[in-house]
């Protein structure tokens, strides 16, 4: 976990939900930072994010980041795990000179 994370953390449990920007002003990060990060604590499962219409994503802090900033949770026993490989995505064995 990185230190803008905690801080992304505190600022929505202080103040609760908000755009990326908006988290972004607080935290003196790029709205690019905080939407990557966002999206690595939302599959980590400590913020999660409402869909607003197709453009605006916002993003509220989980009872797992709550616990963390309570000190009650290891961010190291909570890490995303990575999405399964689509199957067009896989290279047949022939390409690398199996088969």
């Amino acid at each position: 976990m990185e230190s803008v994370d905690e801080r992304i953390l505190e600022r929505l449990a202080s103040e609760g939900d908000g755009t990326a920007f908006a988290i972004s002003l607080d935290v003196d990060r790029t709205r690019f930072h905080v939407l990557h990060r966002c999206r690595v604590l939302a599959e980590a499962e400590f913020v999660e994010r409402e869909q607003r219409g197709q453009l605006e994503e916002r993003w509220a802090i989980s009872t797992w980041g709550l616990l963390y900033l309570a000190g009650e949770l290891d961010a190291d026993l909570r890490r995303p795990v990575p999405g399964m490989r689509p199957g067009g995505r896989i290279r047949p064995g022939w390409y690398a000179g199996f088969g």
